[in-house]
């Protein structure tokens, strides 16, 4: 009887690909503040370097796109990258 090999197959390129799925991930940075005086630009900056900094540490996460809210509508954004 033949002896049979007990090393794994290699996988493709495809099926690590798909093993190892990445998922694009947006980022939504917004500011809530009453009066003009009480805002400080410093706390968006700081927010947006807080969840890109999680976001880059994660496997299976990639930054896709940066949105900030500052001084517009909840309905309008700004694409800062």
């Amino acid at each position: 009887m033949a002896r049979k090999s007990r090393t794994q197959p290699k996988q493709s390129t495809d099926t690590l690909k798909a093993l190892s799925k990445v998922y694009k991930t947006a980022i939504y940075v917004r500011l809530s503040a009453e009066k003009d005086e009480t805002r400080d630009r410093k706390t968006l900056i700081n927010q947006r370097n807080l969840i890109k900094n999680f976001v880059d540490q994660q496997m299976d996460m990639e930054v896709y796109d940066i949105y900030m809210d500052d001084e517009i509508s909840g309905t309008t954004f700004v694409e800062v990258r």
